[in-house]
């Protein structure tokens, strides 16, 4: 009677600790692909693993290799969410450095709970899976799990989302193939006001970490003070670098870009001379959207394939000047200055390439990388400030654009540990915009609602120039609300996210 006493304990005990396992790995699984982790949702999948789990070649061909695949890629949900087409789009334009670095981001232990995700199912089918220590022989309870199976199947929306994602992302590369080489701009008049016009394009630049938003610490102590127009409300196209430029960069329809109908070729068109000076990669696996456009230039220079391990944005300073006295042979000059540093993934090992110009550089305990970032925000206006002298110093009319790509967010902001990282949340599309020319006497600051999916109208509309393509002139720096159905849903669509607080840290001295 003792021994069957501690024979039944036993069970009892390994069963809880299954069952606590089997937990773990539920909640594991959930939160990858974003499944609710409900009392509901884990009942109707333990029915789920029930039910398949009497019949052997469903458990072994269909699920697990499933559990495979979402074990492969639970360090990535856990780390970035849940996937959408833009990711896609992104991957297809990063190279294997950039990868091996975005993936050497994520910590080791979302590694070690895919292992365990993956063990765990293997574990469950060699002992379970149509084993009689879990054979139903009871009809009513294999049609309660059939039924609490049919209940949890509709969670699994991942893999619709998944498809759809990858069919969009098929579309909009074989459309990129299809149109880039095609240039159907039609000028009709050039009234440019400024011989030298510079765009400068940031990375990852939320305007909630900018001292000319009001952050504290002033990150920003040039562009906060300097003469021009700011525009306190502007939304990037999307949340992550390819898709929000491929949008910034060409002519909108229905929310598609036109890739026939490129900024570059706009400008090239118009009589501009045009220059492109990048610290973006240069091409992935394939040359990405950005880097086509770019090479469309008259001259183009990207510093990744001279040295992308120890350079910094600060750099390009050097090749814009070689640019620039080149340039002064010329009447009309557009270049375009795209930023990498404030990556999220990599801004306190950016950071330390920085000392060679003696900025000053600070490591501290809490909130590290949110330090980090905004020391380089702050070296990033150092930048600005030095692009902006060297025109002056020209004594050439010049106006310059700066705005960035999309925004980020800092993960667990509550923790003082806290990571930045992209977000498909409102952080995401906050971005700075702000204009500075060379006869502004004041300074403005217009708080208006205002959106990059209509950015190469604005800069028609910058630098004077008119085209039979663009019906609707838009200009980026009126107070005036632009009446354009798109414009209002897609800000209508941003202002309906979550919004999380920002983190402040007004014991990081900046040098300013």
């Amino acid at each position: 009677m003792e021994k069957e006493k501690m024979t039944l304990n036993k069970k009892i005990f390994i069963n809880v600790i299954n069952i606590c396992l089997l937990c773990f790995a539920l909640w594991l699984l959930f939160r990858s692909i974003d499944i609710k982790y409900s009392i509901i949702n884990i009942v109707t999948f333990i029915c789920l693993l029930l039910f398949i789990s009497q019949f052997k070649k469903l458990y072994w061909f269909l699920f697990f290799p499933i559990i495979i695949f979402l074990s492969l890629y639970l360090p990535i949900g856990l780390k970035f969410g849940f996937i959408t087409s833009d990711y896609l789009i992104t991957l297809y334009s990063t190279n294997t450095a950039e990868s091996t670095g975005f993936l050497s981001k994520i910590s080791i232990k979302y590694f070690l709970y895919s292992l365990y995700l993956l063990f765990y199912f293997g574990f469950w089918g060699k002992v379970f899976v149509n084993k009689n220590n879990l054979k139903i022989n009871n009809k009513l309870i294999l049609v309660v799990c059939f039924i609490g199976s049919a209940l949890f199947i509709p969670n699994l929306v991942f893999f619709k989302e998944l498809y759809f994602a990858t069919k969009n992302a098929i579309i909009e590369l074989n459309d990129f193939r299809e149109n880039i080489n095609k240039n159907d701009w039609n000028i009709v008049s050039v009234k440019n006001q400024y011989k030298n016009y510079v765009l400068i394009i940031g990375e990852s630049g939320s305007k909630f970490y900018h001292g000319m938003y009001n952050y504290k610490p002033d990150t920003t102590p040039f562009l906060s003070h300097v003469n021009g127009t700011v525009i306190d409300g502007m939304f990037s196209p999307a949340t992550r670098t390819v898709p929000s430029l491929i949008r910034f960069l060409t002519l909108q329809e229905n929310f598609k870009p036109k890739y026939n109908l490129n900024l570059v070729d706009l400008i090239n068109d118009a009589g501009f001379t045009s220059y492109w000076i990048s610290n973006q990669n240069y091409v992935g696996k394939h040359a990405t959207p950005i880097t086509s456009i770019g090479l469309k230039s008259n001259y183009s220079f990207f510093q990744k394939m001279i040295d992308a391990e120890t350079t910094t944005d600060y750099d390009l300073l050097g090749k814009f000047k070689e640019y620039l006295q080149l340039s002064r042979k010329n009447d009309r000059n557009f270049f375009v200055v795209h930023l990498l540093d404030p990556h999220p993934y990599e801004v306190c090992d950016v950071l330390e390439r920085y000392e060679r110009f003696n900025f000053p550089t600070k490591y501290t305990k809490d909130y590290r990388n949110i330090n980090c970032y905004n020391q380089i925000i702050n070296f990033e206006d150092k930048l600005i400030r030095d692009i902006y002298n060297k025109l002056k110093e020209t004594n050439e009319s010049f106006s310059i654009i700066y705005f960035s790509d999309h925004g980020i967010k800092a993960r667990n902001f509550k923790n003082k540990n806290s990571e930045l990282m992209h977000s498909d949340e409102q952080e995401g599309y906050h971005i700075p915009l702000i204009k500075m020319s060379s006869d502004d006497t004041s300074r403005e600051v217009i708080k208006i609602n205002k959106t990059g999916l209509f950015f190469t109208n604005g800069v028609a509309t910058w630098l004077g120039i008119e085209t039979t393509n663009i019906k609707q002139k838009y200009d980026l720096f009126s107070n005036i609300p632009f009446d354009n159905e798109e414009e209002i849903t897609h800000i209508k669509k941003v202002k309906s996210l979550p919004l999380q607080p920002v983190i402040e840290n007004t014991n990081l001295q900046l040098d300013n």
